[in-house]
């Protein structure tokens, strides 16, 4: 099989897609990449020439995949449709490869919701996402089905991330900390509740969620006030966060179904939710974003504790009381070395959605050390809890299942070997690049 990458311009983002390239390479497939960066800067020094511009390309693309005999494109995000000229399709707006009839793949390393930005919302919906050459890849079944039922996407395959196993790899070395953390950008600010419940030796995260609910509460009143709906959208809410607050494991679209099944105003209301996309995604966005203070508390309480290290964006933890060392930026290449350094990797996600996991405890498997990651539905699909990854629900959790990997070498190497093994055989982008075209031949 031939294979064409539209390559976007970054930094992990674009090793992360560089390895999947790879996985393709190694399952014995073709790989021809085209890259994005050159063409978005000639869009953006002849702006007033864009739309013209987007079709010489398109024109110059579709000769490339014709003589070249391509037999599936593969993008991250949406990319390649939005660097190229669409049009229309039996009537209807369509991609440019729905135009010249060639199968592509976008690869959505992040939920739609957040990928691209606002920009992006206008095409929920519309039929450029359901065409029938695009297909679309996300790492659990319940972003797949928001994608199918409420964004407007046609068809879409769920599998987990895959990893470079040359990239992310064990390396002879002696821990200098008891805890290594790979963290982003994009923290809450610190409140002086949250302050305060650093220094217990068994913080009240519940206290701190409630008064990020009540935050959450204004955001969605608004949100509401801003919809000009007349269905009981305001309860509907209401209710949503008072679930998220009990249970924020449950995925969106079942709590709007459960809700809907005993009171026909709720159901109205969640009908409408599902009808009017953007309207869902701020919605869904703002009772995430409850829990986005987790993250940050979790390292800093732990590194009131134990010996910690963070590596990344030189803006994460800014205001937050974090007492441990700062790695710096790495190169994604270099970010084994820093796994290297911890007796332990910790794992928190920021709760973009409900189910499924990201990257990080494959990469932290990968590199030969034990991954402590916040308890969350999807992790058993990729890794054994207790087995192959240690997991926690609360920080007083996570500092006692660090201890205990902490004190007891054989344990944690055990854990340490077992993960590697699975990750290895299972867990490998070329492993996973099998499943994903065993899943475009028989789409959903």
């Amino acid at each position: 099989m031939r294979v064409l990458f539209f390559l976007q311009p970054g930094t992990n983002s674009r090793s992360i897609f560089r390895d999947m390239i790879r996985g393709f390479a190694q399952s014995g497939h073709e790989t021809i990449i085209w890259e994005l960066h050159p063409i978005r800067q000639l869009y953006e020094r002849h702006a007033q020439a864009r739309t013209a511009l987007m079709q010489d390309v398109a024109s110059i693309v579709a000769g490339l995949i014709r003589s070249n005999r391509i037999d599936l494109s593969v993008g991250m995000w949406a990319n390649a449709i939005m660097s190229l000229a669409n049009g229309r399709r039996n009537g209807e707006a369509a991609t440019f490869f729905d135009l010249i009839e060639s199968p592509h793949l976008m690869f959505w390393l992040d939920a739609p919701h957040w990928a691209h930005g606002e920009e992006f919302w206008e095409l929920f919906g519309s039929p450029v996402l359901r065409g029938p050459f695009v297909h679309h890849l996300i790492n659990n079944p319940a972003l797949a089905r928001e994608m199918r039922e409420v964004l407007g996407f046609g068809q879409v395959l769920d599998h987990p991330y895959g990893i470079n196993e040359e990239v992310f790899r064990p390396v002879e070395a002696s821990p200098e900390f008891d805890i290594v953390f790979g963290i982003g950008p994009g923290d809450p600010p610190m409140s002086p509740l949250m302050e305060r419940a650093l220094a217990s030796s068994d913080p009240d995260m519940e206290e701190i969620r409630s008064e990020q609910a009540q935050q959450v509460r204004a955001r969605l009143a608004e949100i509401v006030r801003q919809s000009e709906s007349e269905a009981p959208l305001g309860e509907l809410c209401e209710e949503l966060l008072r679930w998220q607050l009990r249970d924020r494991d449950t995925p969106m679209l079942e709590r709007i179904d459960a809700l809907g099944e005993g009171d026909a105003r709720l159901r109205r209301a969640g009908d409408e939710l599902r009808s009017r996309s953007s309207l869902f995604v701020r919605t869904s966005m703002a009772l995430r974003s409850v829990e986005q203070f987790e993250r940050a508390f979790v390292i800093c309480y732990l590194s009131r504790h134990l010996r910690c290290a963070v590596f990344g964006s030189g803006s994460a933890l800014a205001g937050w009381d974090y007492r441990g060392e700062r790695l710096g930026e790495l190169a994604y290449e270099d970010q084994h070395r820093a796994y290297a350094r911890g007796r332990i990797a910790l794992n928190v996600m920021r709760q973009q959605d409900e189910v499924g996991v990201n990257l990080k405890p494959l990469e932290i498997s990968a590199c030969g050390r034990v991954c402590l990651m916040r308890e969350r539905p999807g992790i058993e699909r990729v890794l054994t809890p207790g087995g192959e990854i240690a997991t926690f629900r609360t920080p007083a959790g996570a500092l006692e299942s660090a201890r205990a990997l902490i004190d007891d070498d054989a344990a944690r190497a055990r854990m340490a070997d077992r993960a590697l093994r699975r990750v290895l055989r299972e867990h490998t982008w070329q492993v996973r690049v099998g499943q994903i075209l065993d899943g475009l031949s028989s789409p959903r």
